[in-house]
């Protein structure tokens, strides 16, 4: 990243929970006048003092949006212009209003899924409450998890090049142990789906997951589970280390220890 969290912006950051005479702000006035120029205002408005760290936010957020559109799997993905990642309290009525807004088919959540609301202001609006008022900490947590989601994406494309990899869906089973629909491109016994980034498609109305045998997948399921952030060994040697393993644990910190790098 060519933008940098220098100290003062992230003095500035931390303050945005507290009016101007210094004390605790329950309306987050500050933080909110800071994120409506940073999702579409004009940072020139902001005071001069926080200026940077609305150019910062901008740039770090611009960059890996960049990122994003060169990863296959990921270079479709439609981006928000100025976009900012939102974070919400784990709270119930956070949960039932972010649910009220999009019940439906569609929304996989995360920064894939459709938008609950458009910008901070709209959702605080609505009544939820932000995570957290310091917009620097809420994007180091954005770069962690999209460091995690693209090393993934990197790993399934290369899966997807290798002849380890399938494309299919499982048989659907009903109740009286009769298969209910039709299956397209079964999957070969002793192969099981991996959970990363990067590893569904979709074919006409069908909805595949790719699928590898099942030791590989064992060991590659891990890489989820242990946040790698940086994926570029030989897939093949590292599940042929993480087999020498009796747990998934095991495994994984053995592609860990071979795959973590950068690329």
């Amino acid at each position: 990243m060519k933008a940098s969290l220098t100290d003062d912006i992230w003095r500035i950051s931390e303050s945005l929970d507290r009016d101007k005479s210094g004390r605790a702000d329950p309306q987050m006035l500050q933080f909110r006048r800071m994120m409506k120029e940073v999702e579409g205002g004009t940072i020139a408005k902001l005071p001069a003092e926080w200026q940077p760290l609305a150019r910062t936010l901008r740039s770090i957020y611009d960059q890996i949006g960049q990122i994003i559109k060169r990863t296959p799997g990921l270079d479709q993905t439609e981006l928000i212009v100025n976009y900012v990642r939102h974070y919400w309290k784990a709270t119930p009525r956070n949960s039932q209003i972010l649910q009220s807004k999009f019940s439906g088919a569609g929304f996989d959540g995360g920064s894939f899924g459709k938008r609950t609301h458009a910008t901070y202001e709209h959702g605080i609006k609505a009544g939820l409450e932000p995570a957290s008022t310091s917009p620097t900490e809420n994007i180091v947590r954005y770069l962690d998890a999209m460091g995690q989601t693209i090393a993934e994406a990197r790993m399934a494309e290369d899966l997807k090049n290798s002849p380890y990899s399938v494309w299919g869906r499982p048989v659907n089973v009903g109740a009286s142990g009769q298969e209910v629909m039709h299956v397209y491109n079964p999957v070969p016994e002793g192969y099981e789906p991996l959970n990363i980034a990067g590893t569904t498609r979709q074919r006409g109305p069908i909805r595949e997951q790719m699928y590898v045998p099942r030791d590989m997948a064992y060991a590659l399921n891990q890489f989820k589970d242990l946040r790698l952030k940086r994926y570029g060994a030989d897939i093949v040697e590292s599940c042929a280390a993480g087999k020498e393993y009796p747990d998934g644990h095991g495994a994984g910190r053995a592609v860990l220890a071979r795959g973590y790098h950068d690329r």
